[in-house]
C-alpha cells in the first residue's frame, strides 16, 4: 500500500501476493522494492518502478525467508535480511552480484535491517538473540551496537540525526526505540504497541509541491554524496528542450569523463558518474563537474573519497 505522509488515501500498489515483508524505497530511480517470503511459492525480491509493473528481480535458495530490505542508490546496492537461513545480502539494485556479507552459522534470526551510504556500513536486528549489530558493505568491521533487547524487529536509521529507531516484539516489552549510531543515548520511545512490524524515517517537510513547478531556469545541483564513493549523483535542470554536455575535470583541467552529451527535454534530470575514466577507478581527490548549454556553464566540486 502507499498513503500520504498523514496517511490519508491509502492506494494499493501492488496486490495478489501474499507474506510480503520488507519495504524500500529509492527516490532516486523512482522504484519500490519489497520481499516476499512465501514458503510453498518461494521466497523472491521484487521491484516496481515508478509507473511500471512489478517484476521478480531475485529468485532465493530453498528455505530462505526474507524480512528487512534497504536500499542504497548512491552506490548502486540492495540489502536483505534472512530470518531461516541466518544470512545478510546484498546485491546490485538491477539484481545482479548477490553476495552473502554476513552469515555467522547459528540460529540468530536477522530481521531489520539498515543502511549508512556515507560510510558503507549495515546496521541489522537478531531476533533470536535480542541484539543489533553493525557491518561494512564488504563484510568487514563486524561488531555489536546493542545487546540484551527484547527480540528486536524492524529497523530505520535517521542519516541527518546519526539514530536508529527499531520496534521490538518480546511478550510485555512491545515498544519502539532509539539511539545513537554508536549505541549511546538509549531511550525507549512514548507509543505504545500493542504489536510490531516496519518503521521508517521521513523527512520533516516533504518538496513535492516545489518539484511540481515548471523548470524556470538553467541549474546544476551540488553532487551527492560528497564526499561519496561508488556512484556520484548529479541533478541539472533546464527550462527548455537542448543540447547539455555534462562531464567530469580533474583538478589540471583535463577532461576524465563524459557523463551526458546531448539533447534534453525541459525538465530536471538525474544523472550519475561512476568515479571511473576510459572504465578504470580514479584516485580520491578533487574533481569538478561541469555542465555546458544555451552557451553558459556551470560547475560544481566533487570530492572522491576511498
Amino acid at each position: 500500500m502507499g498513503a500520504a505522509y498523514d496517511l490519508s488515501s491509502p492506494t494499493a500498489v501492488v496486490s495478489g501476493q501474499s507474506v510480503l515483508r520488507g519495504v524500500a524505497v529509492d527516490d532516486v530511480n523512482h522504484a519500490v522494492y519489497w520481499a516476499s517470503s512465501n514458503l510453498v511459492a518461494g521466497a523472491v525480491i521484487w521491484r516496481k518502478l515508478l509507473n511500471g509493473a512489478a517484476a521478480p528481480l531475485i529468485t532465493l535458495p530453498a528455505g530462505a525467508n526474507p524480512r528487512g530490505l534497504a536500499v542504497d542508490p548512491a552506490n548502486g546496492k540492495i540489502f536483505w535480511t534472512d530470518a531461516d537461513l541466518d544470512r545478510i545480502y546484498k546485491a546490485n539494485l538491477d539484481g545482479t552480484g548477490v553476495t552473502i556479507i554476513l552469515n555467522v552459522g547459528a540460529a540468530v534470526q536477522y530481521w531489520g535491517i539498515a543502511v549508512q551510504p556515507a560510510t558503507q556500513r549495515v546496521f541489522f536486528t537478531e531476533y533470536a538473540t535480542g541484539r543489533l549489530g553493525r557491518i561494512n558493505y564488504d563484510g568487514t568491521g563486524f561488531l555489536y551496537v546493542h545487546a540484551s533487547l527484547a527480540n528486536p524487529t524492524y529497523l530505520a536509521i535517521d542519516l541527518a540525526a546519526l539514530t536508529l529507531y527499531w520496534t521490538e516484539a518480546g511478550v510485555a516489552s512491545q515498544r519502539i526505540r532509539r539511539s545513537s549510531v554508536s549505541g549511546s543515548d538509549l531511550v525507549t520511545l512514548p507509543p505504545v504497541l500493542t504489536t510490531y512490524g516496519g518503521i521508517a524515517i521521513g523527512p520533516t517537510a516533504t518538496s513535492d509541491v516545489a518539484e511540481a513547478l515548471p523548470v524556470s531556469e538553467f541549474a546544476l545541483s551540488p553532487p551527492w554524496p560528497n564526499p561519496g564513493v561508488g556512484l556520484i549523483h548529479l541533478s541539472l535542470a533546464t527550462p527548455r528542450s537542448g543540447h547539455v554536455r555534462l562531464v567530469v575535470f580533474d583538478v589540471q583541467g583535463r577532461e576524465v569523463a563524459v557523463v551526458a552529451d546531448g539533447v534534453m527535454p525541459a525538465g530536471r534530470h538525474e544523472l550519475t558518474w561512476d568515479g571511473r575514466s576510459r572504465g578504470a577507478a580514479l584516485p580520491a581527490g578533487i574533481y569538478f563537474a561541469r555542465m555546458a548549454s544555451d552557451g553558459r556553464t556551470w560547475v560544481q566540486r566533487i570530492v572522491l573519497a576511498q
